[in-house]
């Protein structure tokens, strides 16, 4: 995907709609990685996407997305 998100509980991550569209099949996360070059932080695979339901692709209006993890992180955010 290569879209940021920001943490709104310790399994669901906040995006960008345009960044799940087409919704991809296999995606995960990672928590806590703040150099792209390394292997830090924690990967934990999406289990469900879900769009607001007013999203609109052509005007990018309300444009969210929650991603609901496999498990909670064990990071602290």
């Amino acid at each position: 995907m290569g879209c940021g998100g920001s943490p709104a509980a310790k399994d669901v991550v906040l995006s960008s709609a345009h960044c799940i569209f087409p919704l991809p099949t296999s995606t995960l996360v990672t928590i806590k990685r703040q150099d792209l070059n390394s292997n830090d932080g924690e990967e934990i695979k999406v289990k469900e996407f879900i769009r607001h339901p007013s999203y609109n692709d052509d005007t990018l209006d309300f444009d969210y997305a929650l991603l609901a993890l496999e498990r909670a992180t064990t990071q602290d955010i």
